[in-house]
């Protein structure tokens, strides 16, 4: 079973299925899923990690079309490189200052700290249509990049998963108030529930697409 699968049977869970027939096609709620990765997809901030060879020179290309690669951050010297307290761009004062007192020693450590970051500002890349361009590194290097999220099964923030979910519920209340409230069944003792789900469905839409827009920058505010 996929995720996409996993997903749609606790929509219907969630819809009631266990006592009342949800007038929804399977098809029909998968493609609500679909729509929800589409909404969340620009506030994703998943970021991987590769190491590639920058091609030796001061300046250099290398084809990643291959690879599924959104957008390039960062280009670090080193798998070391990626741990928190390392050289960071967004972080430099911070990073040669610190904490540190006025020993000999620790004036030392500043001054390398400060020799590292020139070296670091001296560097630049730029990612383009599959192709990474490099300018002022050289030998392995390594990058950390955002994938193309195709599908919810791509998805691996927690968050995002449970907002696709929320939000494809949703989606299916709306579609089965419209449904249900074209529907009427003269001398029965039941009503049916149109109104009330599209009430619901308008609310937590809007709710959840509320929660997005709160959301926004902390991809920008994070990587700087």
């Amino acid at each position: 079973m996929t995720i996409k699968d996993d997903i749609k049977d606790q929509i219907l869970r969630r819809l009631g299925s266990d006592k009342v027939e949800i007038e929804l096609e399977d098809s029909t709620i998968k493609n609500t899923i679909e729509e929800a990765v589409e909404m969340v997809r620009p506030y994703l901030t998943q970021t991987e990690y590769m190491e590639i060879d920058s091609g030796g020179g001061v300046r250099s290309c290398v084809d990643l079309s291959d690879e599924n690669i959104l957008n390039v951050v960062r280009v670090l010297e080193s798998p070391r490189m990626h741990r928190a307290g390392d050289v960071d761009l967004f972080r430099t004062i911070n990073y040669a200052e610190g904490d540190l007192s006025n020993t000999i020693a620790n004036v030392a450590l500043r001054n390398k700290r400060i020799s590292q970051i020139k070296d670091l500002v001296k560097k630049s890349f730029k990612f383009i249509d599959g192709k990474l361009y490099l300018d002022g590194y050289r030998g392995n290097v390594v990058i950390e990049y955002m994938e193309n999220i195709n599908d919810v099964e791509d998805i691996k923030e927690e968050w995002a998963y449970k907002w696709v979910y929320q939000y494809a519920v949703s989606l299916c209340k709306e579609m089965l108030g419209r449904i249900r409230g074209k529907i009427s069944v003269d001398g029965s003792s039941y009503d049916l529930d149109g109104d009330t789900l599209l009430n619901e469905a308008e609310n937590e839409k809007q709710r959840l697409e509320q929660q997005l827009e709160d959301g926004r920058g902390f991809f920008f505010i994070a990587r700087g």
